[in-house]
């Protein structure tokens, strides 16, 4: 072996060394994030781990927090009180808690996917009885980032949320299921017959 050869494997193996030692500690830090997570400070919902350095989980609850209290036609409209919760801390008018109960009250009381709302809260759930993994292929991460992993209804049916039938799947494996894109969204699922019903209303959405 030359002192080509010989340092192209050195390259090679330290290569293999950095990369793992960079998937380690994403990994890490994707599990340190999901143990102790950031909420929303308008809405109370859980901030994504990609936007985890952001104050808000969007844009439209940046802009609701920035504008509340805030009246841009006083001369069209009567000032409101303001509005208190039940700890003495002010919130918005259209929301039962301030932020901080909000987040107390909503990750207290919904605790089980039949009772979360949104695929969401779901997800969060799942995560928390299974933990942040791939359920076919068990990864977490990949090219030393965090992979996006999707909730998947594994019997296909949309309105089936009991924990049993919520797993989460990479989108590699995602896309290899019969289910995969509501390929097999049945015509009488609750959804769909919602769906019908809005647009015999003339709604498109």
């Amino acid at each position: 072996m030359d002192k080509s050869q010989a340092g192209k494997l050195g390259y090679e193996k330290t290569k293999h060394i950095l990369d793992e030692r960079r998937e380690t500690k994403s990994r890490a830090t994707l599990e340190k994030y999901e143990a102790d997570p950031k909420f929303c400070l308008f809405c109370g919902q859980k901030i994504s781990f990609e936007r985890r350095r952001a104050k808000f989980c969007n844009s439209s609850c940046s802009a609701s927090f920035n504008n509340t209290g805030r009246n841009r036609h006083l001369n069209r409209i009567k000032l409101r009180p303001v509005e208190f919760c039940s700890c003495g801390n002010t919130k918005n008018r259209q929301n039962k808690y301030c932020t901080k109960c909000a987040q107390k009250h909503v990750y207290q009381r919904i605790s089980t996917t039949e009772q979360a709302k949104t695929d969401r809260s779901r997800k969060r759930i799942v995560i928390e009885e299974k933990g942040y993994q791939c359920s076919v292929c068990g990864i977490t991460s990949w090219m030393a980032e965090p992979i996006k992993l999707e909730l998947d209804h594994i019997d296909g049916n949309a309105d089936n949320n009991q924990i049993n039938n919520l797993r989460l799947l990479c989108p590699n494996c995602h896309s290899q299921t019969d289910t995969y894109k509501s390929a097999n969204m049945g015509k009488n699922s609750v959804r769909q017959q919602m769906r019908r019903k809005r647009y015999a209303e003339g709604k498109t959405y």
